[in-house]
């Protein structure tokens, strides 16, 4: 990691910690977390259960950060996660990749409810169960978007 993007680490701790991010627990943001490919995410963003919502990629000031777009969804993808934050420390931008196209500039990082609220609407809008995390592959279609749920995972809610 350069000096540069550990100067945006620093500043991006301090908009989760503003956000309202409890970052000493152990399970709401989880650092450097290594994926089943062995890649690492810059961070895992949590529910209060400590499954995992969203990844966020971190970027130096110099770099525009939306082009940590698709390092981003590659690891969403892998940890089966529908929200992705692009940040530099300054800049901060979103995607639901299964419904938006394009990652938008928001004014911060979601705090940890309003990111649980999300995935209860997206829940409610697709007929998926809360599990998110646990309903395995015939949740995503080829393409990366939302499936319904599988039987198994109905059966778990």
């Amino acid at each position: 990691m350069s000096d540069g993007e550990a100067f945006s680490r620093v500043k991006i701790v301090g908009q989760l910690t503003e956000a309202g991010w409890t970052l000493t627990d152990g399970r709401s943001v989880r650092y450097e977390y290594t994926l089943p490919d062995g890649t690492r995410a810059d961070y895992v963003l949590c529910d209060r259960d400590g499954r995992a919502m969203a990844v966020a990629e971190a970027k130096k000031a110099s770099i525009d950060p939306v082009e940590a777009e698709r390092q981003a969804l590659a690891y969403a993808r892998q940890l089966d996660v529908p929200f992705i934050f692009l940040a530099d420390g300054s800049e901060v931008w979103f995607r639901e990749h299964g419904r938006e196209a394009h990652p938008r500039r928001i004014e911060t990082f979601y705090s940890q409810e309003d990111l649980e609220r999300r995935i209860a609407t997206l829940a409610t809008r697709i007929g998926q169960c809360l599990d998110y995390n646990r309903c395995g592959d015939s949740r995503r279609r080829p393409g990366g978007e939302f499936a319904a749920p599988s039987p198994s995972c109905l059966g778990g809610r």
